[in-house]
């Protein structure tokens, strides 16, 4: 296929099996060359085979490493129109509990992370037109949302039309009580 006829590509940063599979598999689904990262790329390969995607390693902390994906990403499948900021980190016990070292470990993964990610993506599509840009903050609901229909609202604000667009998502389950 000619570079001119590539599929858009997807990038999709921070997979794991479940919503970061779920994003992979929608966008795949939608027509995407899909591109999935995570610090451990031995555990992409099913995932990469099933949407005819390929696995990158990524620590989305170091500057170096997003840097060279994105570079990655570009050289194989495109430059990406679709980015998602999906890794995080956290320690899941009291906060009287928690040390310094734990805070720094979750903010490093999902605060530097994201902006890391989020500019890259920024500097890779500004010049070349529109693209989208989504940076996910999840708070562990995971259990009572289902990633293909996360996976689902996603891609709507990826595609949805420019005459009326989204700001910010918020999903919550519906057994939520507000």
């Amino acid at each position: 296929m000619a570079k001119s006829e590539r599929k858009p590509a997807a990038l999709v940063v921070g997979v794991g099996p479940g919503l970061g599979a779920a994003l992979a598999r929608r966008f795949s689904h939608e027509g995407m060359a899909v591109a999935i990262a995570a610090r451990r790329v031995d555990k992409l390969s099913d995932l990469a085979k099933e949407t005819t995607g390929r696995a990158y390693a990524c620590d989305a902390t170091s500057e170096i490493s997003v840097d060279d994906l994105f570079a990655a990403v570009e050289r194989d499948l495109g430059l990406p129109r679709l980015v998602v900021f999906n890794a995080s980190a956290f320690t899941r016990k009291p906060v009287v509990e928690l040390t310094p070292a734990e805070i720094e470990s979750a903010w490093r993964a999902s605060c530097l992370g994201g902006f890391l990610v989020g500019r890259a993506a920024a500097r890779a599509m500004l010049p070349k037109g529109p693209g989208t840009i989504l940076l996910i903050g999840e708070n562990a609901e995971g259990s009572r949302l289902a990633p293909d229909a996360i996976a689902g609202s996603y891609w709507h604000l990826h595609s949805q039309p420019k005459s009326a667009w989204t700001l910010e998502l918020d999903l919550r389950p519906w057994v939520e009580k507000f």
